[in-house]
């Protein structure tokens, strides 16, 4: 892409008999749409080199696209599990259809003007804003060593460098995103596209857009700092730690990073064959006995027992399936 760039540059520059450091190069949207149209135009044969660079610029848009529906799809089903994600195709329907519909007042006479205002004010400061959000909460909240530590369970082995990492995610990756920031706040300048400003309404709108993604996260934070129980300082604790539910989606995963302390692991884990079952008895409920036959799992003491070996083990039953919580 640079190089088509450097070469068309020098084109204009050619045909136009202009020198290099007074050609005033079009950014965003006028670049690809304006500048590499009039200069296609002008080549030789440009119908197919036309064809060319407009098939690269949507499988671009198709490629990007992809990752963005992917991930938002994703995002609801994991918000609710139980609902949705055997529901994907009907989640992914819903979510092209919804872009669709939105897309569509982008394609007419003042699209353009729609297009240049959002990529003003929906790409820029919230991206950062958000990144720096991310960092903060895993590296400083849940913690960095903790995450190395899932990324081990994943792959099998800590990332090579690991110490190194540490210090890019805690200290480097912040200081970098506050600085883009304040750079991208203190150049702020208005907008304008064939000498039309903005009026101040569509500032206005632009703001607001920004600060939503924002907004979102704080108004989940209170929503949940709301629902939770006890004092104040009770309510940031809970809030600071992972859910109950916190772990590897299927339950076989969860069960295997953290033996009978998560209580739908345990469910699974524990068949209706074995000896803890069938000797319940008198002592409450099957959910009550188990959470006090495996209390002192929380401390790291593990309980002896003949059967536990047993009831870890994937050969106990083999008839178990991945069961998604």
């Amino acid at each position: 892409m640079s190089s088509l760039l450097f070469a068309a540059v020098g084109f204009i520059c050619h045909e136009r008999d202009i020198e290099l450091t007074k050609f005033q190069l079009q950014e965003g949207l006028q670049m690809i749409f304006v500048f590499f149209s009039d200069t296609l135009s002008k080549v030789p044969v440009a119908q197919i080199y036309s064809l060319f660079f407009f098939t690269m610029v949507a499988l671009v848009i198709f490629n990007t696209e992809l990752f963005v529906v992917e991930t938002i799809v994703s995002s609801i089903c994991d918000l609710f599990p139980e609902r949705l994600r055997r529901s994907h195709r009907h989640v992914l329907t819903f979510t092209i259809f919804t872009f669709f519909v939105l897309g569509i007042p982008l394609c007419s006479a003042a699209g353009i003007y729609w297009i240049i205002l959002f990529e003003h004010f929906g790409v820029t400061w919230p991206l950062i804003i958000i990144g720096f959000f991310e960092v903060m909460t895993v590296c400083w909240i849940y913690g960095v060593d903790n995450f190395l530590d899932n990324v081990k369970w994943m792959i099998g082995f800590y990332p090579p460098f690991y110490l190194a990492w540490k210090i890019l995610w805690k200290f480097i990756c912040p200081f970098i995103l506050l600085l883009l920031l304040s750079l991208i706040w203190t150049n702020n300048y208005s907008i304008e596209y064939n000498f039309f400003v903005f009026p101040q309404w569509s500032i206005i709108l632009g703001w607001t857009i920004s600060l939503s993604p924002v907004f979102i996260i704080f108004t989940t934070i209170f929503f949940y700092f709301i629902q939770s129980s006890g004092s104040f300082s009770q309510r940031i604790r809970e809030l600071l730690c992972p859910a109950d539910d916190w772990g590897p989606a299927l339950a076989i995963h969860r069960a295997e990073l953290y033996p009978l302390q998560i209580p739908e692991a345990r469910k699974l884990m524990i068949p209706p064959s074995s000896k803890i079952y069938k000797n319940v008895g008198n002592n409450g409920s099957l959910e009550q006995f188990i959470d006090r036959y495996n209390k002192p799992f929380g401390t790291g003491i593990y309980p002896q027992h003949e059967d536990f070996d047993k009831i870890i083990s994937k050969k106990s039953f083999p008839e178990e399936k991945e069961t998604i919580i």
